[in-house]
């Protein structure tokens, strides 16, 4: 989280492919710390929304934005 605090905005790839098991709470709290969260431009999404689209496993991709 020491990097993670320093950012003020981050974009990462989200893919709806078949993944490998990870740290999911993890993951929520580092993705979290951003009071912003937008799966398609323009429009706020939540943490439900991020993990439900990650949950599909048919090659689509989007891009998450996250800001400060």
């Amino acid at each position: 989280m020491e990097v993670w605090d320093r950012i003020d905005v981050a974009v990462i790839e989200l893919w709806r492919i078949p993944k490998p098991e990870f740290d999911r709470a993890e993951f929520y709290r580092q993705i979290n710390a951003f009071p912003n969260k937008s799966i398609r431009c323009g429009k706020q999404s939540t943490m439900a929304d991020i993990m439900d689209f990650l949950c599909g496993d048919e090659g689509r991709f989007e891009d998450l934005y996250l800001w400060r």
